[in-house]
């Protein structure tokens, strides 16, 4: 049973979760961009595997695409309100678990406002076209099960059913997340942290009466569970295309590594002269976050036991994760982005709020004063610069009612305004070499009509009075849509591939 302060302040976060819906979901941002609306594109006749991945990639599972696409055969609301409710969803949950393990209701309120408000710089945790909110879901969920079964290990119980059934949920989801993104991996360094951390655990795991005891069942079907897992992933990357880039998941070139701390130098210099980001808070929001952990760390002596397995767990491997990210060729690409480290901006709260459980109520309020004024300041004055009072879904709703046919535009136009009017409008990038819908050819292909921007229609090969793309062939009509800044010039297919 929730206690009635508990209960209040679960309520406020209900209220705090709405209103950073109505302002950061998709269908609300103007920041809607085609690298969030593909996911939103891949809900329509979502096929596996050829969809199992985000379009054009063999990594980011697409666990968001498939959850909306299972709802959308059902619930027919426009597709991105229905992504963006799915999206916060998963986040609601993984907040929900995560913040059980929080004894301070200023912590729970707090994590609250650190993921559903968050640092410009890692706004990407709430919109949908990262792979941060499918990590966060998943994690919480095998965190989740994985508490219970710890509690098994400790006893000397024989194992039943359900007991197996927590086992098969808690590799599952664990296995989950490792598809939605391979650092995901990196849980499995907390269950091995969490093991060596508590003595329970420990001893009867190793102990000379393992063998004889009930667990080696449990554990041999562990092994089994987790090696067909990765087996099955590594086996559905298989049939993509391999990326010479990404694939290579780590810089090992000394100059790279370098450069890389070159990166991360200007990037920790101009944060800690204040110079960095659009505002003093910005930078401020590091110096409270530092301030803030060192106080955790020097209030942990009277911590409850459990508890501090658990922040010596989760801290050991945030260490980790933030050397493997350090050291990733993606990161590295990126001249030490700090956007990767979304998923660890948003677990490093966990870590902090942990550390309020021993703190006097009025330490809390202090440690939630330091810690909230720099992080809202900087996110509301972002929605402050940012906030506009149309959103591109706004903008481009028109596009709905053209009559249905595929759009050819730049990228960050063709798959955005498809997304946008999705019932009549398939997108299509005019480049190869950002298409990410090549393998829906015959989708796209096969529509009579087709929009082109009138500002980009001298890239295209001409011959007489058509126009070619992609080995098609289209003729003029005469008719065209102004839309927002863009004029939507429409266009016949005439090739004799189309039926």
């Amino acid at each position: 049973m929730l206690q009635s302060a508990e209960f209040g302040v679960y309520l406020l976060c209900f209220v705090l979760i709405s209103i950073s819906f109505y302002f950061f979901s998709a269908i609300n941002i103007d920041c809607f961009n085609s690298d969030q609306a593909v996911q939103v594109l891949m809900v329509k006749n979502f096929q596996w595997p050829a969809d199992s991945y985000y379009w054009g990639q063999n990594r980011l599972g697409s666990l968001l695409p498939l959850i909306s696409s299972f709802f959308y055969s059902f619930i027919k609301i426009h597709p991105i309100i229905l992504v963006s409710i799915i999206n916060y969803m998963m986040l609601v949950i993984g907040w929900f678990i995560f913040s059980k393990y929080l004894k301070s209701n200023w912590a729970k309120l707090l994590f609250c406002i650190a993921v559903f408000f968050p640092h410009p710089t890692y706004f990407f945790i709430i919109l949908i076209g990262h792979p941060y909110q499918g990590q966060f879901f998943t994690l919480a969920l095998a965190t989740l099960f994985i508490n219970d079964l710890f509690n098994k290990i400790t006893t000397f119980e024989k194992w039943n059913w359900k007991d197996y059934l927590n086992l098969f949920f808690t590799v599952f989801t664990s296995i989950l997340a490792v598809w939605v993104s391979e650092l995901s991996l990196v849980y499995y360094v907390f269950v091995l942290f969490y093991i060596l951390f508590n003595k329970k655990v420990r001893n009867h795991l190793f102990s000379g009466a393992f063998l004889k005891s009930k667990l080696l069942f449990p554990v041999i079907s562990t092994v089994l569970l987790l090696l067909i897992g990765i087996l099955l992933i590594l086996d559905l990357k298989h049939g993509f295309e391999k990326d010479p880039v990404y694939d290579q998941f780590f810089i090992s070139n000394f100059s790279d590594i370098e450069l890389q701390f070159h990166y991360f130098y200007i990037q920790f210099k101009d944060v800690l002269l204040l110079q960095n980001h659009c505002t003093i808070f910005e930078c401020l929001f590091y110096y409270s976050i530092v301030i803030g952990l060192l106080i955790v760390v020097f209030n942990l002596k009277n911590i409850d036991y459990s508890i501090s397995i658990l922040f010596k767990t989760l801290g050991l491997t945030f260490i980790v994760a933030i050397i493997l990210l350090f050291f990733s060729s993606w990161n590295y690409r990126s001249k030490f982005d700090p956007k990767y480290f979304n998923l660890l901006y948003a677990l490093l709260w966990v870590l902090i709020g942990i550390g309020f459980g021993n703190m006097s109520q009025l330490k809390q309020f202090a440690m939630f004063i330091l810690l909230c004024i720099p992080l809202l300041y900087s996110n509301l004055n972002y929605l402050k610069i940012t906030f506009q009072p149309n959103s591109v879904f706004e903008k481009y709703m028109e596009v709905s009612k053209l009559p249905k046919g595929t759009l050819v535009a730049d990228y960050w136009k063709a798959y955005k305004i498809a997304a946008i009017g999705f019932d009549s409008i398939d997108g299509v990038s005019k480049n190869f070499w950002d298409c990410r819908n090549i393998h829906k050819y015959k989708q796209w292909s096969k529509n009579e009509n087709f929009y082109f921007i009138k500002n980009e229609l001298f890239e295209y090969e001409k011959r007489n009075d058509t126009l070619c793309f992609r080995g098609l062939i289209f003729k003029p009509t005469n008719t065209f849509y102004k839309i927002d800044i863009d004029t939507f010039l429409l266009y016949k297919n005439v090739s004799k591939s189309v039926k």
